[in-house]
């Protein structure tokens, strides 16, 4: 289970800044509101509340949202279902940092970093960054990681700005083989 493997990562301090020093284990789903306060229910797929967050927030976490690339859902619905939702303020909306997180199943993503700048270059849309993306280099088995910078224009609810969004995309490839194929 993906909540299993992220508490280990965790728990091994493999990657640096990413520790039980500084986070709890993920929850899934935790029902959170948005920037307006007025949208309840909005569930990012993984939040790792930060242990020492100072006032106590529910909004002071690490918050990732979940995509699947292939099998009939495009880079299109990864930005548009996704990325965008963090640009908006509908999740991390008091936060300067997010993540993404792709189960990729398709041959054509090959990483986050030349496939989201792929897209970004010939279709910037809302949803492009408006500093080229930073690819970090995975370790020790760890996979490649992009990053993005994207700007908020939404207004908090006390009147200011919410300032730039840094989201961290991690990629994780299940590749069908022919087996798996000619099952489904």
């Amino acid at each position: 289970m993906l909540q299993d493997a992220l508490c280990e990562l965790l728990n091994s301090g493999q990657l640096a800044g990413f520790s039980t020093a500084t986070y709890l284990c993920p929850i899934r789903g935790q029902e959170l509101d948005d920037h307006t306060g007025k949208l309840l229910e909005k569930r990012p797929d993984l939040t790792f509340p930060r242990l020492s967050s100072r006032p106590a927030s529910n909004h002071n976490a690490l918050f990732f949202e979940c995509k699947i690339i292939g099998r009939g859902r495009t880079l299109d619905d990864y930005v548009r279902n996704g990325v965008r939702r963090f640009e908006e303020g509908i999740y991390a909306w008091a936060m300067p940092h997010a993540g993404m997180l792709a189960y990729v199943i398709s041959a054509e993503a090959a990483d986050p970093c030349s496939s989201l700048g792929a897209t970004w270059s010939t279709d910037p849309g809302p949803a492009a960054p408006y500093a080229p993306i930073e690819p970090i280099s995975g370790e020790g088995g760890i996979p490649a990681i992009a990053l993005s910078r994207h700007a908020r224009t939404f207004t908090l609810r006390n009147g200011e700005a919410p300032g730039q969004i840094l989201l961290r995309h991690l990629w994780l490839h299940f590749p069908l083989d022919e087996d798996s194929r000619a099952s489904r």
